[in-house]
């Protein structure tokens, strides 16, 4: 296979080792839960630098980008750069983007919105009783 892009469907199937040929900035794929995305064109525009996306060209993803909690609006803008999946792969583990996955997109961002959202606010709980008890017990 050449590195050139392969817009040539939503459906297509890749191999690891077809993937793993797509590393150049010139031809860059990645592979998040399963599916395969052609990132070339998206290096200018990620936000946290083309640096972290050519390491990890032509190789899964996955665990890099769960552990960045991504907004809703990123997930959903995954759906431009699908060009297929990984043959072999566990499909219960793909989100669904209207494609026949298992999971849910919509899902996923809530789940994210849901943990950044009650962190801060149970911080804030914490330290109001942590001050409380030590400004009233203490003494």
């Amino acid at each position: 296979m050449d590195k050139t892009t392969a817009n040539s469907g939503q459906d297509r199937e890749f191999t690891r080792d077809e993937v793993r040929d797509h590393n150049e900035t010139d031809s860059l794929w990645v592979i998040v839960e399963s599916k395969v995305y052609d990132i070339t064109h998206f290096l200018g525009e990620h936000p946290g630098g083309r640096d972290i996306l050519r390491e990890y060209g032509g190789m899964d993803a996955t665990n890099r980008f769960r552990e960045v909690e991504h907004s809703a609006d990123a997930i959903e803008m995954m759906k431009a750069y699908k060009i297929g999946r990984v043959v072999g792969e566990d499909i219960a583990t793909q989100w669904d983007d209207g494609d026949g996955g298992d999971g849910s997109t919509q899902q996923l961002a809530e789940q994210y919105s849901i943990t950044v959202g009650w962190l801060p606010m149970l911080i804030g709980i914490g330290v109001t009783l942590i001050s409380y008890y030590v400004i009233n017990y203490s003494f």
